[in-house]
C-alpha cells in the first residue's frame, strides 16, 4: 500500500517493496535498499550510512534523515 510523504513540502509517493530480508523501498518510482546500521538513530541507505531521527504524534510520523 502506497503513502505520501512530504520533502521540503512537496509530496512523494513510498511505497514498501519488501520488508524481509531487508527493508526495499520505492519513493516516486526510484528504488532504496534500507539496512539497519550499529549505533542508536544511525541507517544505511543504499550502502550509505546516514543519521535519521523519528518522532510521532498522532498517526503523523515525522522522519528526519541526513539532516533533512
Amino acid at each position: 500500500m502506497p503513502f505520501t510523504l512530504l520533502l521540503d513540502g512537496e509530496p512523494c509517493e513510498i511505497e514498501i517493496l519488501a520488508r524481509q530480508p531487508r527493508l526495499l523501498l520505492a519513493v516516486n518510482g526510484r528504488t532504496y535498499l534500507v539496512e539497519p546500521k550499529a549505533g542508536d538513530g544511525m541507517v544505511r541507505i543504499d550502502g550509505e550510512t546516514v543519521a535519521f531521527a523519528r518522532a510521532e504524534i498522532g498517526e503523523t510520523q515525522f522522519l528526519r534523515i541526513a539532516g533533512r
